[in-house]
């Protein structure tokens, strides 16, 4: 990860977030969530997950640092805030880290509502309107491509994964929606 830092347009290198050997298939699913050359190569703006980060110690001054009112999504803040002042972001495939995921249904669906709430949070502090009908038609979507992995018997399992973890998802979004949610 040290070396894209070298360049000073680059303010985040990230590397490979990968599930711990052995995982189950609820585990493996935070490969999905944690896709990490998805954040960085795709998203916009770009985002980078903390499990698999670096950057030099004078963008981390310059953007702020973490803001420490927000309980979760610390990184994705940061990282918009460091996307915001001009700065690259570099993936590093072979930079790999193997992280404990959630290996319960339970877990997974708790995962989902803590990633949805605090979403809902991150994006009202950098400005973005929880529009309850936008939202309500994203939710529907997510929902309706987990469940229709369902009716296919080859990805049924991976259907009820993803299906439990934007179910949690949805009901962490709309928790947050109906509080009014602020940082």
């Amino acid at each position: 990860l040290v070396r894209p830092l070298s360049d000073p347009s680059i303010g985040v290198a990230g590397g490979r977030i990968l599930s711990l050997p052995g995982a189950n298939r609820v585990a493996r699913f935070g490969e999905v969530l944690h896709d990490h050359r998805r954040a960085i190569e795709v998203e916009v703006p770009p985002y980078a997950i903390t499990m698999n980060w670096a950057s030099r110690r004078d963008v981390l001054a310059e953007a702020g640092l973490f803001d420490e009112r927000l309980l979760r999504a610390q990184d994705v803040d940061l990282a918009w805030r460091i996307a915001g002042r001009g700065y690259r972001f570099a993936y590093v495939d072979e930079a790999v880290v193997r992280h404990h995921n959630e290996t319960t249904f339970r877990g997974l669906a708790r995962e989902g509502y803590v990633h949805g709430y605090h979403g809902v949070r991150l994006n009202a502090k950098h400005g973005q309107s929880p529009a309850f009908r936008r939202r309500l038609r994203r939710i529907g979507q997510r929902l309706g491509a987990s469940a229709a992995q369902l009716l296919r018997p080859s990805s049924f399992a991976d259907g009820a994964v993803s299906l439990t973890f934007h179910i949690g998802k949805s009901a962490g979004e709309l928790h947050a929606v109906a509080r009014g949610a602020r940082t």
